[in-house]
Formats: structure tokens, sequence, C-alpha cells
């Protein structure tokens, strides 16, 4: 089902383009791997699990098919520019706050690659929350990361993580996040954030806050500046 899933989202993606008149983007290469590499896992693991023992021969061949495929989809991870800036400024060993967590592909790479040593990833969707389990499941990952439905930091006790990552949302609403669990992130030691829209008014809001820029990075990826 997760590759009907994925093409159902690539469409509803496609739709909001062509509803607003425009012509739907095209997307870097990579955008489309991490959508089919793990399901192409999934299925070469499924066969490896469905072969009969005596068939030792192609069950060998499938399990090679499936650690290939996982990969696979972390290079790609590692490839995105988008994905690299935000994993790259946050401070190895940090319990981390995945904001907006999405589909969990941040958290999972953080953990994967030893930079975090535990992730809360939140959203307020129930749906993306629920695609993050499943993944954050197949990579056998449910002791270091923790999902929770939440909205901005509203499930997050003050001290429970020292970085927070928040990216893949505009700047009013990253502004409103900051401001409603001001005393959580205020205990923070690190927020990593990406707004996509009205720069000028977030820099300005976080100067208000008192929060200070210790480093910055830009990547283009899509057609767009991030």
């Amino acid at each position: 089902i997760n590759h009907m899933v994925n093409e159902l989202e690539e469409y509803l993606l496609i739709l909001t383009y062509l509803k607003q008149g425009k012509t739907p983007p095209i997307f870097h290469e990579l955008h489309h791997h991490l959508i089919w590499l793990v399901d192409a896992s999934g299925h070469a693991g499924a066969i490896n699990d469905r072969l009969d023992g005596v068939e030792k021969r192609l069950k060998e061949k499938s399990s090679t098919f499936t650690k290939h495929f996982e990969q696979f989809y972390l290079k790609a991870v590692e490839l995105s520019a988008r994905m690299q800036a935000l994993a790259d400024m946050v401070s190895e060993g940090s319990i981390v706050c995945d904001v907006g967590c999405d589909h969990g592909w941040v958290s999972i790479y953080l953990i994967q690659q030893g930079i975090a040593s535990k992730v809360i990833a939140m959203d307020v969707g129930k749906g993306p929350l629920e695609r993050a389990k499943e993944h954050i499941r197949s990579y056998h990952l449910e002791n270091y990361i923790e999902t929770r439905l939440s909205d901005g930091l509203s499930e997050l006790q003050i001290g429970e993580a020292d970085c927070m990552v928040c990216a893949g949302m505009g700047g009013p609403l990253m502004m409103r996040i900051l401001t409603q669990g001001r005393e959580k992130a205020y205990a923070m030691k690190e927020l990593i954030l990406q707004p996509q829209s009205e720069i000028a008014l977030f820099r300005a809001f976080l100067r208000q806050e008192g929060y200070k820029v210790v480093a910055e990075d830009m990547v283009y990826e899509d057609g767009k500046y991030y």
C-alpha cells in the first residue's frame, strides 16, 4: 500500500499547482528516489520472507537487494542539500525535538548518522505522523525516536530536548510556534530553523525575542533557495 500512498501524495502535490494555474516544477531526481527506494527495499524484504528456507540462493539474492536499496536510500538522503544543511548544524550527541517532522526522514537521518542521541519527532498532522511511525519501525529505531502528535511545542516538556529542528513551514507559523512555546525554546541550547517565507520578518522576530544567530547556510534545491 505504501507505494500507492506515495503516488497519491505526488498526485495531490501536482494538483495544488494546477489548481493555482501554475505549472508543476520539475523536482530534483532525489525527490523521487526518496519516495521509491524505501518501497523497493520493503518489496525485496517481503519476497525474502516468503521464500522457503531451501531456496538459499534466492533468499541471499533477495537479502542483497534489500540491503542495496537501503544503502541507495541513505545515499540519496546524504545528497539532499536541504536535509544535509539542517543535519550539519545539529551538535553531535544532542537530544533533538523535530517540530513538523512530516514523514520522519530528518529524524531517522540524525539517528542513523550518529548525530543525535535521541529524537522526539512531532507533527500536528495525524497522517504524516503515522507515516513517520511506519518509517521509524521499518528501520527499527523505536528506541531512539519517539513520536508525538503535537501543535508546535505543545506536547514537549521543558528540558526534554536541548536542540530544536524546525523546517518545511512558513516564517509566520514558525514565529507562532516559538512564541507559544517560548519557555521551552529558551531552555534549549540551539534552534535549527529553516523558514520558507517572510525571511526578513522572521529575522526581526528573532532579534526581538533575544535570539542570537551564530551560523547560517543557504542551499538551492528543487528550484528554490532555502
